[in-house]
């Protein structure tokens, strides 16, 4: 039996896939298509909210919940975003200078050991990277995988 490797994505990748005209939206389809075959989703709760409002604003609100009930049937665990697991990411975020709602993905991958794949690679990956983190941390054009 084949092995799957935990991910976590940045709720950005969705998005791009969803909209369907951004310059990774071919590679993020392509990598949301490999989960449940090399890769399982391991997402922090706030992703339905920032799918959600992203779809909702640049699609349709109809959009916006069918993709979030999408994404819902291709997650396998959904991390709770109660107070230790909050404050826990923010102390995080700030030892990675990092932004709040960022701090919330990398910590979900922290504590699942999981992959992170995101397309800030400025003010996210780069600077996540930079620091040595335990786990794997790479903008969508760079993902080994």
């Amino acid at each position: 039996m084949r092995h799957l490797r935990p991910l976590t994505l940045d709720s950005n990748i969705f998005v791009s896939k969803m909209k369907g005209n951004e310059e990774y939206t071919q590679e993020c389809g392509a990598l949301i298509a490999r989960t449940g075959v090399d890769f399982f989703l391991v997402e922090p709760a706030l992703v339905l909210t920032e799918v959600a409002n992203a779809i909702g604003r640049n699609i349709d609100l109809e959009a916006a919940q069918e993709g979030v009930d999408s994404l819902l049937r291709m997650i396998t665990i959904l991390v709770s975003c109660d107070r230790e697991f909050c404050l826990k990411a923010g102390l995080t975020g700030a030892q990675y200078d990092i932004y709040s709602a960022d701090s919330v993905y990398l910590q979900a991958a922290i504590n699942h050991g999981s992959v992170l794949v995101s397309l800030d690679e400025k003010d996210f990956v780069s600077k996540v990277t930079s620091k040595k983190p335990l786990i794997e941390a790479y903008h969508i054009r760079d993902l080994p995988y």
